[in-house]
């Protein structure tokens, strides 16, 4: 699970769903599915002054996930 200062929370699935939630409120804002599971955590960083957010959706064999080979980068409006 994630925070940003900016009041978003996003937390990835086993089911390879990636989702954004408002940090105040609980609510979803977003969701995407990765293809794979996503049990990495992930990361924020800035270029130039806009954020991204990235995710890696490798998926698990002990857990039965469905495996990938993906890193996936969001860009914050």
């Amino acid at each position: 699970m994630l925070a940003t200062a900016g009041g978003l929370v996003f937390n990835g699935e086993g089911n390879g769903l990636f989702r954004a939630f408002d940090a105040a409120t609980g609510k979803k804002l977003w969701e995407f599915q990765c293809g794979a599971g996503v049990n990495a955590p992930a990361v924020s960083y800035t270029v130039r002054g806009k954020q991204y957010i990235a995710v890696a959706a490798g998926g698990n064999t002990q857990l039965d996930f469905k495996r990938g080979n993906s890193v996936l980068v969001f860009a914050l409006p």
